[in-house]
């Protein structure tokens, strides 16, 4: 516990100054500096006890579909996928990368949400 408070503490003026650093790039580009459009949509999520969670039933989600830099459609960009679950406090974010061993661990753009992992 106490080496959390630690990194906490550590990380508080981290957070500050990239928050205005964005701030700063999206009151520049008048509009989000990241991500700038998207598409939501509101559903549920259902989950069922597969002995591994612990809990079952259904929860809101709202699910948003974006591309990084919001480039023109024929250009190439980083698509990601954001899932928010209000009622458990949970934000799943998931964007474009490669297949293979190394790659999948690398950001890599694409020209539709459907034509990579």
């Amino acid at each position: 516990m106490r080496l959390n408070r630690v990194f906490e503490a550590a990380a508080a003026p981290l957070a500050g100054a990239s928050a205005a650093v964005f701030a700063g790039l999206s009151a520049g580009r008048r509009k989000r500096v990241f991500h700038p459009r998207g598409v939501t949509f509101e559903g549920t999520a259902t989950f069922h006890d597969g002995n591994s969670l612990p809990f079952e039933g259904a929860e809101p989600a709202l699910v948003r579909m974006s591309r990084a830099a919001g480039l023109p459609q024929r250009l190439p960009d980083l698509f990601g996928l954001a899932i928010k679950l209000p009622g458990l406090g949970q934000d799943l974010l998931l964007v474009t990368a490669g297949e293979d061993a190394v790659t999948r661990h690398l950001l890599v753009p694409t020209t539709g949400f459907f034509r990579r992992p």
